[in-house]
């Protein structure tokens, strides 16, 4: 009888480990974040005749996700692209004589847009109009997972603005 005792107890003890082990593990999903991007302008020449920059915050679906990273940028741009004004992007705008880092904050309601959507990816789209690239490599798109796992104890995301690209900073 007492072996018996000592087996239950031990069985219920195993169970609650690995009940508390299973509750440890992530829960894969959209998270929101302060997005920080902070223009790294070069300050040569006159940088009031310099163009302003248009920055786009996109929340991408898994769907989505390949046609956002090939779609060509210089499409996107053009005037009354169906993608881009099909979307709703969170609009930062930068000019080269100003150094403000733009805030999306992780409480702004686009973010419950994008969660409703599916988002999985954050897409950050400059107009850079001195840059022609294509393909999945333009220097003008960055991307990042949005998973909370992927993310665990970081509440901020940094990208900087240059010239000529925009870069995630981890």
């Amino acid at each position: 009888m007492c072996c018996d005792r000592g087996n239950w107890i031990g069985r219920a003890v195993a169970g609650l480990v690995l009940i508390f082990a299973a509750g440890c593990r992530c829960q894969s999903g959209m998270k929101a974040f302060d997005v920080h991007v902070a223009p790294q302008f070069a300050g040569t020449g006159d940088a009031a005749s310099a163009p302003p920059v248009e920055v786009n915050l996109v929340g991408v679906s898994d769907a989505d996700y390949e046609k956002w990273l090939s779609y060509p940028l210089n499409r996107y741009w053009s005037p009354r692209d169906p993608l881009r004004t099909s979307t709703k992007p969170f609009v930062m705008n930068f000019t080269h004589d100003d150094r403000q880092t733009a805030v999306l904050k992780k409480d702004d309601p686009i973010w419950e847009q994008w969660k409703q959507q599916g988002a999985t990816h954050l897409f950050v789209i400059a107009f850079i109009p001195t840059v022609r690239a294509e393909g999945t490599d333009d220097p003008r798109r960055a991307e990042v997972t949005l998973d909370r796992c992927y993310w665990k104890s970081t509440s901020q995301l940094n990208f900087q603005l240059f010239d000529d690209h925009v870069v995630h900073v981890p």
